[in-house]
């Protein structure tokens, strides 16, 4: 774009007595501000606090320029580092051999906190205004279809806004259900509930009932609520959602908006929600309910969400029928399944390092284990072998150790961990309950195997801060 170089200088000219001014309209008075700047361009102004462009120039390796740019430089606990943001500046790039500009303003904004500002400068060709804004509008829509298309990722509300995340998506094809210790009626309801709603809109319509769902996975850590999660996305083939935070610089509220406003632009879909307990304090609350059962209908969004305190949850959530209508209860393991749970990892573990155990010994390993979750479990495993492998190594031990009862004091030292406070006993496991909310219960017991990673371990593709 030949012969604007000089203006971007002007850009920190009319900005500080803009915003000394008493009219506060920002968008109006700034975009004016800019089309003096470029009068023979067109001007296409985009409102949002999440737009793509950079992301897509990036992912595209199309280079841009930064002519000019004021950063804020923030902590980010994520990364756990001092992180710069763009508050105001320019860049320059060519896209399908055609010069443009793009000003980036942060803005404050009395309903969202701030709210950024977005104007694509290009030459028009043609006589029409459509003719003249077709290649601007071509590079927008085309930006906002790729930020849209999820292949092999999943989308991921974090650092208050969403990102697509390969791991996470390469964690969830590795799960199974046969990596899971479950009761078979268990397991068949939670997948009939997922898969049911899906398949069931026609009825929902002809019973003039919204179609949308909500399941609660209730019970202590360590017990499988996140890993069925997991299998159920995988199965489903349904775009999934997963919010680690509502947390954003304009607070919650401005978070729980762009979550469901971005669920209902990808209905049908499974929303998840972790420890939901820590997500919705009481001053959210009211917000957080207006959103999931208010006047918005939510239609097609099958919202699945997970709390190991659920007596912090309030009763408003944890009892409303049409909010969360069906609660599994993920109760510590009974012995039945320790002794399952400890022959898989046994075959799984055969012949490795000598830990071939016998069944009367795998029998006595369930009893002597009684309290401790499925994350437990796979932790004395763990420790288990890793012990026998440093011995080994150090000679500290004959090859024919008694591997028994190295595995004796592994659940010993264990145990005094749970006793200090690593474990929560949680609930006994039981049937199908239905208490006098009409809301349904359904309780079980789960493990999950080796071999896998959790919700959560999974890291975004790297976006451009414009």
């Amino acid at each position: 774009m030949s012969g604007t170089a000089q203006k971007f200088d002007t850009f920190k000219d009319y900005l500080p007595s803009h915003f000394n001014a008493s009219d506060k309209h920002s968008t109006y008075i700034l975009a004016g501000k800019i089309k003096a700047l470029y009068p023979e361009h067109q001007h296409m102004i985009v409102l949002d606090n999440a737009f793509p462009l950079s992301s897509y120039l990036i992912t595209q390796e199309i280079s841009y320029k930064v002519n000019d740019e004021f950063l804020i430089h923030s902590f980010n606990q994520a990364l756990n580092k001092i992180v710069p943001s763009v508050q105001i500046g320019v860049v320059q790039f060519t896209w399908k051999e055609v010069d443009f500009i793009l000003y980036k303003v942060v803005c404050p904004d009395y309903r969202m906190g701030s709210i950024t500002m977005n104007v694509l400068i290009f030459p028009g060709e043609g006589q029409t205004r459509e003719e003249k804004e077709k290649i601007g509008e071509e590079l927008l829509t085309t930006a906002y279809k790729w930020n849209l298309d999820v292949v092999e990722e999943i989308w991921i509300f974090a650092d208050g806004c969403w990102k697509k995340d390969k791991k996470l998506w390469d964690a969830i094809q590795l799960s199974t259900w046969d990596d899971l210790v479950l009761d078979p009626e268990f397991s068949s309801g939670l997948k009939r509930d997922t898969e049911t709603f899906f398949s069931s809109k026609d009825i929902y319509e002809s019973l003039g009932i919204t179609w949308k769902r909500g399941l609660l996975l209730l019970g202590p850590p360590g017990n499988g609520k996140t890993e069925s999660i997991k299998v159920l996305l995988k199965e489903s083939g349904i775009p999934s959602l997963y919010v680690r935070s509502f947390i954003t610089q304009q607070g919650a509220e401005a978070g729980i908006r762009s979550i469901f406003q971005f669920a209902r632009l990808q209905a049908p879909c499974i929303l998840v929600l972790e420890d939901l307990d820590s997500m919705v304090t009481p001053k959210i609350r009211a917000f957080f309910l207006n959103e999931l059962d208010g006047l918005e209908k939510n239609e097609g969004i099958l919202t699945i969400a997970t709390s190991n305190h659920p007596e912090r949850i309030d009763d408003a959530i944890l009892n409303r029928p049409s909010r969360f209508d069906v609660k599994y209860t993920f109760s510590m393991p009974t012995q039945e399944l320790r002794k399952k749970y400890i022959e898989k990892w046994t075959q799984k573990t055969k012949g490795l390092q000598g830990a071939d155990f016998s069944d009367a010994f795998m029998t006595e390993l369930a009893e002597k284990t009684d309290g401790f979750s499925f994350a437990f479990m796979k932790e004395l495993f763990v420790s288990f072998l890793l012990r026998i492998a440093h011995d080994k190594a150090t000679g500290k031990v004959e090859v024919n150790v008694n591997v028994e009862d190295t595995m004796r004091s592994q659940v010993k030292q264990l145990m005094t961990q749970i006793m200090t406070g690593g474990n929560n006993p949680g609930i006994s496991s039981g049937g199908d309950q239905d208490d006098s909310t009409g809301v349904m219960y359904r309780r079980a017991t789960i493990a999950r195997l080796p071999g896998g990673m959790t919700m959560g371990q999974g890291g975004s593709r790297p976006v451009g801060d414009w």
